[in-house]
């Protein structure tokens, strides 16, 4: 409850005018998860980033099926994920065309996951850390971007009466192109 909090407090302050680089920016996510991305910045250093995305994740985690704990596995599921984040992003130097930065951060993630090879569906709920690089162009509206985000998760359902669960640690990486907004 105090993380929501800590995001609900970050978001609302987002409307404060960025003295950054650019205010808002949108695109693409590939990589071991594909979808889309929104980043806006709060403040001069803060910003807020969510994404929506479907990605293949390879976990090590504990199974528990009718609270047996049936031990450490290392599986892949897929998931559909909304992961909103809140980071801190400071330059590293300015170029002749731009500027490279550096973030890092925490998020949450919710949504859907589905283990590879089977039909079951779970809900998943998790946090992350997230670090990385960013290039922002300048002249042109473009920012490409590198980063890589270890988590915890947690998937719960009920496939076929049975109650199950699955405690994980997984990890994605993820390229960005998002065109921006001064």
């Amino acid at each position: 409850m105090k993380n929501l909090f800590i995001v609900v407090i970050a978001i609302l302050s987002c409307s404060i005018t960025a003295n950054a680089q650019y205010r808002y920016a949108s695109g693409a996510i590939v990589g071991s998860l594909y979808g889309g991305s929104y980043k806006m910045y709060c403040s001069e250093h803060i910003v807020f980033q969510t994404d929506l995305y479907v990605g293949l994740h390879k976990v090590a985690g504990k199974m528990f099926l009718e609270g047996i704990d049936y031990g450490r596995m290392t599986e892949s599921h897929w998931d559909l994920v909304l992961n909103p984040a809140v980071m801190y992003q400071a330059p590293i130097c300015d170029v002749k065309v731009g500027w490279l930065n550096y973030f890092a951060g925490v998020g949450l993630s919710g949504g859907l996951a589905m283990e590879y090879g089977y039909p079951y569906v779970y809900g998943k709920i998790g946090t992350n850390a997230i670090a990385g690089v960013e290039y922002v162009f300048e002249g042109i509206p473009i920012s490409i971007s590198a980063d890589f985000r270890p988590g915890y998760g947690y998937m719960f359902g009920v496939p076929l009466g049975l109650k199950t669960e699955l405690h994980m640690f997984d990890w994605s990486v993820g390229f960005a192109l998002r065109y921006y907004i001064n």
